[in-house]
């Protein structure tokens, strides 16, 4: 995952030290906040005088269309409009070779974006109280982040606020391409350690898994007695997670197929289709956590299991199927 450094957050007033310091970590784009204030060029000149490192730009105006031709001359790479301060939706010059994206705070409805996807190759979800330095993650963001990944999966995700060490951990899990981080970053002891843990660290990995597994809704489930062969492959494509999760009446776990059992099922039974019966290779007996376990707390279970671990089942105390937590994204999120 990316580390963009927003540079006004730091308590040092010396713009040419901060950024010296962030260009000897490597800071993948420095961030900065337009609040409708055109001098902030100003302080791009001085950046790109002494790095080359991209430059991500937020505009928070009304009218974005101003500052586009100071946009142009600077070849800002990243440029991200607020959409709760557009009055309109902007005209965006096909001649600028920036990337846009849209920017909406916790309370707006993800569905804004498509009226933007044409123009946007990115969305920032601003996740905690906009300017608030040092605020606190709103861990609504956790199911947005996912909705918007399913919904939109050739955009990439960027998030700025009140990302520390686990946050960052559970938005490499969920896919997030960029995070900005401002506090934590800069005005850190050891910014070497600081943007280490950012992008590989785990932290304390205290918030519980409920936080940001997929929800029922968004998996691939079926009722034990309508067990079918099909319905399970039907149920596995449409999801695109790669497994099928079996519950009784009352939601209880009874199991799960993936896509490895029935390719292996039809190896054995490539002559005859219809001798397949799902239940034949149904695990009756697969690894699941509790929905109040800790992230740390599943880490250590998974390391403790046989076989590699690619998705879990996230049950509650009744052993009631409430979720599922698929660990793909965490591989594209080390991207």
């Amino acid at each position: 995952m990316k580390i963009s450094a927003s540079v006004y957050a730091s308590d040092r007033k010396d713009l040419e030290k901060t950024v010296k310091t962030l260009e000897r970590i490597s800071i993948d784009y420095f961030h900065i906040d337009c609040n409708d204030d055109l001098s902030v060029f100003n302080d791009i000149a001085l950046i790109r005088k002494i790095s080359k490192t991209p430059i991500d730009l937020h505009i928070i105006s009304a009218e974005p269309e101003k500052f586009f031709p100071a946009v142009q001359e600077h070849a800002v790479d990243l440029v991200t409009l607020q959409y709760e301060n557009l009055t309109r939706k902007p005209m965006i010059p096909k001649g600028l070779s920036s990337a846009f994206g849209l920017a909406i705070t916790t309370h707006t409805n993800i569905e804004v974006f498509e009226d933007y996807r044409d123009d946007c190759a990115f969305i920032l979800f601003m996740t905690s109280t906009p300017g608030q330095s040092r605020g606190k993650f709103n861990e609504k963001n956790f199911q947005k982040i996912r909705l918007f990944r399913d919904q939109y999966p050739d955009k990439l995700i960027h998030v700025d606020g009140g990302v520390d060490e686990e946050v960052s951990f559970i938005l490499r899990h969920l896919g997030v391409y960029c995070a900005v981080s401002g506090s934590y970053l800069l005005n850190s002891e050891a910014i070497e350690n600081s943007i280490i843990r950012l992008k590989s660290g785990k932290g304390r990995l205290h918030f519980p898994v409920s936080s940001f597994m997929k929800k029922p809704n968004e998996l691939a489930i079926i009722p034990e007695k309508d067990l079918d062969i099909l319905e399970v492959l039907n149920k596995i494509t449409q999801s695109k997670m790669g497994f099928c999760l079996i519950v009784d009446d009352g939601f209880t776990l009874k199991g799960l197929i993936t896509d490895g059992d029935i390719r292996r099922a039809l190896i054995e039974n490539g002559d005859d289709f219809n001798r397949i019966r799902s239940f034949r290779f149904i695990n009756s007996a697969p690894f699941a956590i509790n929905d109040q376990d800790t992230i740390q707390s599943m880490l250590e279970k998974i390391s403790r299991q046989p076989k590699n671990i690619n998705f879990v089942p996230v049950v509650n105390n009744r052993k009631q199927l409430v979720g599922a937590i698929s660990f793909h994204n965490l591989i594209k999120g080390e991207l």
